[in-house]
């Protein structure tokens, strides 16, 4: 699946169930994709889709992030919790809705 194809999904998915995409890291992305749509994809190519549509989004603080169906926004931070952080790594990544 090319990256836009994702990208177009993840969205559709993000609007229709907003939570779907809540608490979870990169290898969890990869196995609901897998589990409920039949989609393959790298961890790095779910990490690089994920991030363009967070940093594309205008949540309603002014952020990065990017307002989903049920008005929450989905943002992500590091394994701690941290927003923003400069840590990079598979396991680094973890998006949640606010």
């Amino acid at each position: 699946m090319k990256v836009k194809q994702l990208k177009t999904l993840i969205i559709n998915i993000i609007n229709e169930k907003p939570r779907f995409f809540d608490g979870v890291c990169a290898k969890d992305i990869k196995n609901l994709l897998l589990e409920n749509y039949e989609i393959s994809v790298s961890e790095r190519t779910i990490i690089k889709v994920m991030m363009e549509i967070i940093d594309e989004g205008q949540n309603k603080f002014g952020g990065s992030g990017y307002v989903c169906g049920d008005d929450s926004t989905l943002t992500w931070a590091d394994e701690h919790s941290n927003a923003n952080s400069k840590m990079r790594g598979l396991h680094k990544y973890w998006w949640f809705n606010i």
